[in-house]
């Protein structure tokens, strides 16, 4: 019967369908550690298949290759020996021949999508993209780990100079003032001219001068300016692309305890960027600056209680960290936050979090809102959307 094949039985068509449109339900709102389970369950029942040579990771890539139909019905597999139950009334797990071998066509999956929304109200479609097994095992999640448009997760993010840094020297005064104050070695001074020069205001944007008068203020300790030196090697800025260089900076400016700075250098930690990968000393890093009121880590360290990285896997704390951000206008977090909502299937609040993350400019929020459109309704809708103004309101006042 093939791998796989003699862990299943009965037919396939319809059942195949069936299974293919519960699981695609059903993984929606799986948390990363369910993914985790599913993963090392679909691996065990592949290595116990009989008929093959396959080392784990062989099989691995031998899943990663079928179609997502395939992997569906295998993943079904998996939720029933797990007993994770598909929560839709009167529908259940059904068992099949060989789910890498699906004879199910077009037809029936369209007839099984037309039985979800006449019988349960529920659009369900099974999609096309591949499902990365090896991703699911180790993190928990697919390959665009942090970026589910399911749940609306967006990856973390570094801060930038113009994102994390204001020029302490009001752009108004006499830039001859400035440079003066600059050349007798005044750090804040010489850190407000390198803005100025990075960023391009009041003065033509010129990275060589930029990178100048921060290092000056940098050997004098001065923390915003070691920040973005280590932005400058981040992101290739007038010097030489270079991540090692920019962590020495980050950290610097980390252990003076500037918030920015330390978002920074959790996030190198995150992407094993100058650092080998440690999501222990990314979640220690993100927290102190999380703590300090920084939204961008605080949206990070929600990222990372929501997938497990570093810590074990925790829903509550991960609310917590994304409504921080997304109090202070994070549209990322709000984004995440609508998502925290939508696998917790309370649709009206997700729809309010989803709402105010596109006004906030988050494209990603449209998918979202369109995917939670046929779970709603009207009188739902114009729920969240009500919310999402009282919020606006309050938080960003007209007057």
């Amino acid at each position: 019967m093939g791998l796989l094949g003699n862990l299943l039985s009965g037919g396939a068509g319809f059942a195949g369908a069936n299974n293919a449109h519960l699981a695609e339900l059903v993984i929606k709102r799986l948390t990363a550690s369910e993914k985790k389970r599913v993963a090392e369950k679909v691996v065990e029942m592949g290595m116990s298949a009989g008929g093959h040579r396959k080392t784990t990771e062989q099989f691995k890539d031998f899943f990663n290759d079928h179609e997502r139909l395939c992997q569906l019905n295998v993943i079904a597999l998996a939720l029933a020996h797990l007993d994770i139950d598909p929560n839709v009334a009167g529908e259940s797990w059904m068992l099949v021949n060989h789910p890498f071998a699906l004879p199910t066509d077009s037809n029936d999956l369209q007839a099984n999508a037309r039985h979800f929304r006449r019988k349960h109200n529920l659009t369900v479609s099974v999609g096309t993209e591949k499902i990365n097994i090896r991703n699911w095992a180790e993190f928990g999640e697919p390959a665009k780990s942090y970026s589910d448009r399911n749940y609306g997760k967006l990856p973390p993010k570094f801060l930038t100079d113009n994102e994390a840094f204001v020029p302490p020297v009001t752009l108004g005064t006499e830039l001859q003032q400035i440079n003066a104050l600059a050349e007798q070695g005044d750090a804040v001074a010489q850190l407000g001219l390198g803005s100025m020069y990075a960023l391009g205001q009041g003065v033509p944007q010129d990275y060589a001068q930029a990178y100048k008068w921060y290092l000056k203020a940098a050997d004098q300790r001065n923390a915003g300016a070691q920040f973005c030196l280590g932005d400058m090697y981040l992101c290739g800025q007038g010097v030489l692309q270079d991540n090692a260089r920019a962590t020495m900076w980050f950290r610097k400016a980390a252990d003076q305890g500037f918030a920015a700075a330390q978002h920074n250098l959790g996030m190198m930690y995150v992407n094993g960027r100058g650092v080998p990968q440690d999501y222990a000393q990314a979640v220690m890093w993100l927290r102190k600056a999380a703590e300090q009121g920084d939204a961008g880590a605080q949206a990070n360290l929600g990222n990372m209680y929501a997938t497990g990285l570093g810590m074990t896997q925790d829903d509550a704390q991960a609310m917590m960290w994304f409504r921080r951000a997304a109090e202070q206008g994070k549209a990322e977090a709000q984004c995440n936050l609508g998502g925290m909502y939508y696998e917790g299937q309370d649709y009206v609040q997700a729809m309010m979090w989803y709402f105010i993350a596109k006004a906030s400019g988050t494209t990603i929020a449209n998918e979202s809102l369109q995917e939670l459109e046929p779970l709603t309704t009207p009188v739902q809708i114009a729920e969240a959307q009500r919310m999402a103004r009282e919020w606006q309101a309050a938080h960003h006042p007209t007057n």
